[in-house]
């Protein structure tokens, strides 16, 4: 970051706006999820690894955090059954 630039802010997300992240449910890419009060969009297929998990160049994270304008375009009804 250059002196003067501010950092784009990573916001919370109220409970409710996607579903909370299940370890035993199948994700596809694109869906959007709840995990400890931010947002995540899942890149392929995943299951059973956390949005939070450290991402590496031999295993990247299949989670990217939503940005603030992704939450507020996406957000929808949430189900929270696995």
């Amino acid at each position: 970051m250059l002196p003067g630039e501010t950092p784009e802010p990573t916001p919370t997300v109220a409970a409710g706006t996607y579903p909370a992240w299940h370890p035993e449910r199948a994700y596809l890419k694109d869906d959007r999820v709840l995990w400890d009060g931010y947002a995540y969009l899942a890149l392929w297929w995943t299951q059973g690894d956390p949005p939070d998990a450290q991402s590496t160049a031999s295993e990247p994270s299949p989670w990217r955090m939503l940005r603030p304008a992704e939450v507020t375009a996406g957000a929808g009804p949430s189900t929270d059954e696995p």
